[in-house]
């Protein structure tokens, strides 16, 4: 006995397809958002909360204390933040070595601003995801 699947070759093409377009909407989605994680942390440096730690007396200025974003007074540390992505693999950080120390606390206290906008980040997955679907599977590219 044999059985014969009328209109599998056409099915398995469409899958096949199918599985490209969603290929194409994830790395789309990879993308996104390692630019909206670049944008959020460079967006709480420039334009985040406010200083209350000490005053500089030589440069006039309050810094930012432990805990809050630091503030940026020559747009080196906002100017460092870097997004890249590779199909299916993203991500967004600083290039320089003290932003580095910023985030983690070493040798001065913590004052993070990557793991907070990964943080607000992550409540934007499901939108961003289902925007890409939408575009690719309905409007193309």
């Amino acid at each position: 006995m044999s059985v014969e699947i009328i209109g599998l070759e056409k099915t398995v093409k469409r899958l096949s397809s199918l599985q490209k377009l969603a290929d194409l909407a994830m790395a789309k989605t990879v993308a996104d958002l390692a630019g909206r994680g670049h944008h959020i942390a460079v967006d709480s440096i420039v334009n985040g909360g406010t200083r209350s730690g000490s005053v500089n007396i030589r440069r006039g200025h309050k810094r930012s204390a432990v805990g809050e974003v630091p503030k940026d007074d020559f747009g080196l540390l906002a100017g460092s933040i870097f997004s890249r992505h590779t199909g299916l693999s993203g991500e967004f950080g600083t290039s320089l070595d003290y932003g580095v120390k910023y985030e983690i606390g070493d040798g001065v206290g913590s004052r993070p601003f990557l793991l907070p906008a990964s943080f607000l980040l992550k409540s934007e997955v499901k939108a961003i995801l289902s925007k890409n679907v939408k575009k690719i599977m309905f409007g193309g590219i």
